[in-house]
């Protein structure tokens, strides 16, 4: 008979030894655990219930203090009975920002009876200021506060100028008898409470409810946003009954809260299910506010070990045991012989592949050394052999990224041959700038000037393509546009970008086996005539931005029109932005977005208070603010210029 493998041995024997300790330990275990567990269930909720009712208490009482002391401010009040003083508003402006560095949330309102003007300042943000209306519901609260808040009074409320959910603490401003505003601050309480659950324990739920069950404060803000609408609205909230998942835990908790309020230092608990399982419910009245709070523990989830003192120790002498006599059996047929095969196994896995691995043993052990040093064996063969074919792949890589980075650097100096020469561009436009950014280190944007004597070109173009598919694009089409534009013949720019759209189908149609559609140029062509004051401007496919009077237009020409667009626009007072797709395109932004039209339109806007020699980096700076991380999807290029019209050259 074939004897046990060294596996069913172990694995028989740790079963047998476990099992005989786990029994006991369960039976000890559930012997002792319900009544423990009770106990500490109900004095850890009833524990919490004081701390978190002391310093919500405590909060409370120390924000309405400071809330009352605003009220009764005379700086305050001598600017609500004067709102129009600019001198009183500044002083209580001060006044206010004061007390609101000192309110727990950093914030506070002040609502004037007289102008009904609300004036809110939240923690983060600037000012709000709106006019109240007895006619809108969420404005209710100050028209009803008015008419019976002569001291302070506490309610919860969504705020929709500021979209928030709080507490607010709502003081009067009195005048003699006469109440003349409301102020004070709003506090989250939802946080406070959320607070007080995290710090406490993930197995505790605390919750604030009115005098009728109704939840003002709990870590669900789905719940708060629900009853603060309904406070507005009149609708029904939700109440903590609601929570109980049978008609009996219904009936149990609002037995639990009944008659709290005649009890203020009583504690009460039971055991209800509610939420999402069982839990041990333990809730308190709060006085002066009038609420009550409710802590919620699942105790299945918190039980302590350290207090269930007989299971642990009767565990751990059985778990003792076990690990000793399973060690002793382990360590002579198992640990030691693996101990050895496994610092072998260490040096082959650093790479010590000259290593030899232990060949004694039986059994399972003896068979893994024999195979692990066949297979130590075939690793260092096969690795020398990777390792010179690796050095070999790399030179060949190294030679050829050489020879593409010097084409590449020289497609670069080509394509900058063909843009206008910066000296003879600012000779005719003194008041310009470029911005030209090719996604790869070339592209498929190029800009272009050509000097007719009384009049001049200036324009931009967008090949299709990026890199050097681009660039040879860019050469295409240049080659093509300059006898265009050097034609003796009185110029038109929609002619001109016609026939150089006409050349180019013609010229890829020879060579791009049916694809020549794919293929082509978005242009902006501009004919400047300084001596009528007048430029004339045709495009396929390409934006122009004019700015005049404060006022951006945007010149739109469709990519697939069969017609160029042309226009006809005034010298005198305009500036010109000629942009490629690019930089409208570019992501960024919080979700990235697009740049888009309407924000470009908006930086044209913002550059024409700017000097000519400022805007580049205006435009720059706004490009890579929106840009962030993202990487550039497409070339971008703009020219821009301004021309004083009669200037000779």
């Amino acid at each position: 008979m074939r004897a046990w493998g060294l596996k069913p041995r172990v694995l028989l024997f740790a079963v047998v030894i476990f099992l005989c300790t786990g029994l006991v330990s369960f039976a000890l275990f559930v012997a002792a655990s319900r009544s423990i567990v009770e106990d500490l269930g109900t004095r850890f909720a009833e524990t919490n219930i004081r701390l978190a009712k002391s310093r919500i208490q405590g909060e409370i009482e120390r924000e309405s203090a400071l809330s009352l002391s605003l009220a009764h401010s005379p700086v305050l009040r001598q600017w609500i009975l004067d709102e129009s003083d600019a001198a009183k508003r500044r002083l209580a402006m001060a006044e206010l920002e004061s007390y609101r560095s000192v309110f727990k949330d950093a914030n506070y309102f002040v609502a004037i009876a007289s102008s009904r003007h609300y004036y809110n300042q939240p923690a983060t943000g600037g000012l709000t200021l709106a006019t109240l209306d007895p006619a809108r519901a969420s404005d209710h609260w100050f028209f009803d506060s008015l008419a019976s808040v002569h001291d302070c009074a506490l309610n919860l409320d969504y705020n929709p100028y500021i979209r928030a959910t709080k507490v607010w603490i709502n003081c009067a401003v009195n005048e003699g008898d006469r109440t003349v505003a409301l102020t004070g601050t709003g506090l989250d309480i939802s946080g406070l409470v959320s607070g007080l659950t995290a710090r406490r324990n993930g197995n505790l739920s605390l919750m604030l409810l009115d005098a009728s069950g109704n939840i003002t404060a709990h870590p669900d803000l789905d719940i708060m946003e629900r009853n603060a609408r309904a406070w507005n609205s009149g609708g029904r909230k939700v109440n903590v009954a609601d929570l109980a998942q049978s008609p009996a835990d219904r009936d149990a908790v609002e037995r639990l809260i009944r008659g709290l309020s005649g009890a203020p230092d009583d504690v009460r608990s039971a055991r209800i299910a509610i939420g999402n399982g069982t839990a041990l419910v333990a809730a308190s009245y709060l006085p002066g506010i009038d609420w009550i709070i409710l802590a919620s523990v699942d105790v299945k989830a918190m039980v302590d070990l350290r207090s269930l003192a007989l299971i642990p120790l009767a565990f751990l002498a059985a778990l003792i045991l076990s690990l000793a006599a399973l060690t002793l059996f382990a360590d002579r047929f198992l640990l030691e012989p693996l101990a050895a095969l496994s610092r072998a196994a260490g040096e082959i896995a650093r790479g010590n592949y000259s290593i030899s691995l232990p060949s004694s043993g039986v059994g399972e052990i003896g068979t893994l050394a024999r195979s692990f040093g066949s297979m130590a064996d075939d690793v260092r063969a096969f690795t020398g052999s990777l390792e010179r074919r690796v050095e070999e792949r790399t030179a060949e890589l190294a030679v050829a990224n050489r020879r593409m980075l010097a084409d590449l650097d020289y497609a670069y100096i080509v394509q900058r041959s063909i843009l206008p020469r910066d000296e003879t561009f600012r000779r005719r436009l003194p008041d310009s700038f470029v911005l030209y950014r090719p996604r790869d280190r070339v592209g498929g944007d190029f800009y272009f000037f050509h000097d007719r004597g009384e009049q001049f070109f200036v324009g931009l173009a967008d090949c299709t393509g990026h890199g050097v598919s681009g660039a040879l694009m860019t050469m295409f089409a240049e080659g093509i546009l300059e006898p265009l534009l050097v034609a003796p013949d009185d110029p038109e720019p929609a002619a001109i970008i016609e026939e150089l759209r006409h050349r180019l189908r013609a010229g890829l149609a020879s060579q791009s086996q049916g694809l020549e559609g794919e293929r082509g140029v978005d242009i902006g062509l501009c004919l400047v005539s300084p001596a009528s004051a007048r430029l004339d401007y045709a495009a396929a496919g390409m934006e122009l931005f004019v700015a005049r009077e404060g006022k951006v237009e945007r010149i739109r020409s469709p990519r697939r029109s069969p017609t160029p667009l042309t226009a006809r626009f005034p010298l005198s007072g305009s500036d010109f932005y000629l942009c490629s797709d690019g930089f409208l395109d570019q992501g960024g932004g919080a979700h990235g977005f697009g740049y888009g039209a309407a924000s470009f339109m908006d930086l044209v806007r913002g550059a024409s208070a700017l000097p000519w020699p400022g805007r580049r980096a205006h435009f720059e700076a706004a490009l890579d603010s929106w840009r962030g991380a993202e990487a550039q999807r497409d070339d971008i290029s703009v020219v821009a210029f301004a021309v004083t019209p009669g200037v000779a050259r």
